[in-house]
């Protein structure tokens, strides 16, 4: 009987560990819901997480940003 308490805490302590640790699940800039890939860039300092539209034009401005300073 006492291992099913033992059980019980064991899941209850996974999923709050799951849920502290885990990414969130909307994009921080778009807001849309994140299903599969979550991209993860540090903006003004701060861990951003994104969905793969805004992380296609973060690479894209990161890119343009470097080409300019490298060729004027």
């Amino acid at each position: 009987m006492e291992w099913i308490c033992v059980l019980i805490g064991v899941l209850f302590s996974y999923v709050i560990i799951k849920a502290i640790v885990s990414p969130p699940a909307t994009c921080t800039i778009c807001e849309a819901e994140i299903k599969k890939n979550v991209y993860k860039w540090k903006i003004e300092g701060q861990n951003e997480y994104l969905c793969p539209n805004c992380n296609s034009k973060m690479k894209k401005k990161k890119s343009n940003a470097a080409f300019k300073k490298r060729f004027g």
